[in-house]
């Protein structure tokens, strides 16, 4: 069975029909590349953050990678082996920079000092 981020990331869906595809699957379902999701949260846009018993991160579906820098693209294949997740304790900031308007001020002003400091 295929995962939930495998459609999403294959058939480019809009953030509408990615929400339904999550509650259809449920979150025990949800393969990420640190195991199965114990939780997912919505964040918009068919991004979203998924939890693991061990680690997690964000989501970033393939339509919306042209709005996340190259450079960050790599930092995310390096440390999840896919330009569509990005780390928790690493990468998270990419997406937090990258779709700002998603984030409240505190968030994106922590992610901006982490990227400015890689």
């Amino acid at each position: 069975m295929r995962c939930a981020y495998q459609f999403a990331a294959e058939l480019d869906l809009t953030n509408k029909c990615f929400c339904v595809i999550l509650k259809i699957m449920n979150n025990n379902l949800i393969q990420t590349p640190w195991g199965k999701a114990d939780s997912v949260e919505q964040i918009g846009e068919g991004i979203f953050f998924a939890s693991t018993s061990s680690h997690g991160g964000y989501f970033v579906p393939t339509a919306l990678l042209n709005k996340i820098p190259e450079d960050y693209q790599r930092r995310a294949l390096k440390w999840s082996g896919s330009r569509n997740w990005y780390e928790e304790d690493c990468e998270w900031a990419s997406v937090v920079v990258s779709f700002a308007y998603l984030f409240n001020k505190d968030q994106v002003t922590a992610a901006q000092i982490c990227v400015d400091g890689r």
